[in-house]
């Protein structure tokens, strides 16, 4: 009897080590919360929670993690408010980790007169970048009469546009305020400019399912453990060498200021 009571007890101690085996996270390269190198903010938070070790995390192509998203094959993706479907509205929920607050930046060399571009009706000629695979965004960017270009990164989007080929690139606008400091495109500083923020709000942060199973749920709630810490995730902030004007721009502030 002891030996099956023994043999028991080593099999849930099992089960618990391997809690969160299951668990993908798909995750798209947009720094800082995901750089290519497969580290940033939300990186940070995860192994912060512990659960780095214990679940697979992969890097995806935007368009490819909403596909792996909807199909089942990542239990987790990284995503904003305005990657939300109608479907996954109705099937999923965001854990919302940082800001993600949006504008439309152009170059002026190349669009110096821009407010009468945007007065006209028709926008048409007037190409505007975005992430691939951004649904509602696109569509409201078209419904607008923009051209839209689909592009995988904030650093190929600010490649276009410094490069003259869009007139704007619709971006969340913490990226990229730290790539006008990256040195490939310092000397463009002077001449990107925001024009307006086209959405207030836009999270960013882990999607799961509504009937998602317990392992996953018992990760989410490690992450929302480490979210609802200041003092972590200051310290994940800094660590990230994100520069300290930008905290609260990046970070929900009820996070920072408890």
């Amino acid at each position: 009897m002891r030996s099956v009571w023994i043999c028991a007890v080593a099999v849930l101690l099992s089960m618990n080590s391997h809690a969160f085996s299951e668990v993908r996270i798909g995750l798209l390269v947009y720094p800082p919360y995901v750089t290519d190198d497969q580290k940033g903010l939300i990186v940070s938070v995860i192994e912060e929670a512990n659960l780095k070790e214990e679940i697979a995390i992969s890097l995806l192509p935007p368009k490819r993690l909403f596909l792996s998203f909807d199909a089942g094959k990542i239990d987790l993706a990284f995503v904003s408010k305005i990657s939300q479907t109608p479907a996954r509205l109705r099937s999923s929920t965001l854990l919302r980790m940082f800001s993600g607050d949006t504008a439309l930046f152009f170059d002026k060399r190349h669009t110096p007169d821009i407010d009468a571009k945007l007065m006209d009706r028709s926008k048409s000629d007037l190409k505007v970048a975005v992430i691939r695979g951004v649904q509602f965004e696109a569509e409201a960017l078209r419904k607008d009469g923009f051209d839209v270009w689909e592009v995988e990164t904030p650093k190929q989007a600010m490649r276009v546009l410094t490069a003259g080929r869009v007139a704007f690139i619709h971006m969340s606008m913490v990226p990229i305020k730290l790539l006008l400091n990256d040195e490939a495109f310092r000397a463009d500083q002077k001449h990107i400019k925001q024009y307006k923020r086209t959405y207030l709000e836009n999270p960013v942060g882990l999607l799961y399912r509504t009937d998602a199973s317990r392992s996953i749920r018992l990760a989410v709630e490690k992450i929302s453990t480490v979210l609802q810490d200041p003092g972590k995730m200051r310290a994940i902030l800094e660590d990230n060498e994100i520069p300290s004007e930008l905290h609260k721009e990046i970070a929900p502030r009820n996070y920072l200021n408890r």
